[in-house]
């Protein structure tokens, strides 16, 4: 499915089961009326990340401006993580 809210509505119905990336979700997992599955059990690894690829020599400043928006976006630890409690 394409849609999230309507693969997370047929889970909250009964209808199976979703793996879902955290990054994606408006709100807790707790708030969305859904409990974690097999939370010691990762799919990835922690260590993957979003990565920007730019000629340091000669970054423009828009590109400097993109990376430092997409950091301050993203946070530390990265937002999302939040929707996991």
């Amino acid at each position: 499915m394409n849609d999230i809210r309507t693969l997370l509505d047929a889970v909250k119905d009964g209808l199976g089961y979703a793996y879902v990336d955290v990054s994606i979700l408006d709100n807790s997992i707790s708030k969305l009326g859904l409990v974690m599955l097999l939370p010691d059990y990762y799919i990835g690894t922690k260590e993957a990340g979003i990565y920007a690829l730019y000629p340091h020599i000669k970054s423009s400043m828009l590109a400097r401006r993109f990376l430092q928006a997409v950091e301050e976006y993203i946070g530390t630890p990265p937002r999302w993580l939040s929707n996991l409690d």
